[in-house]
């Protein structure tokens, strides 16, 4: 079950990973993000639509933002050590 009171988070329901952000969060989102300083959003909903399109965009090769948050949390959890992956050599 989703923690209502997190402004983003990723949860594991009916066996798929689902990363939600509310639309409503979007303008602290961004007000406390990487993005120059004075930046606010003004249409949470119309924005919403261009970060989906943003995320969902392929490059040259058909790869995504989505491909490389989730190629990040991969290697993340093997560095940290999770039981539930093995390491294999090329020889096996």
């Amino acid at each position: 079950m989703a923690n209502k009171n997190r402004s983003a988070e990723a949860v594991i329901e009916k066996g798929a990973i689902v990363i939600r952000l509310p639309i409503k969060n979007l303008p602290l989102a961004v007000k406390y993000g990487p993005e120059p300083e004075g930046t606010r959003v003004t249409d949470a909903r119309s924005f919403a639509k261009d970060v989906v399109t943003c995320l969902n965009a392929e490059d040259e090769v058909g790869t995504t933002a989505i491909h490389r948050m989730f190629d990040d949390a991969f290697a993340q959890a093997i560095e940290d050590g999770s039981m539930a992956v093995e390491v294999v050599g090329e020889d096996k």
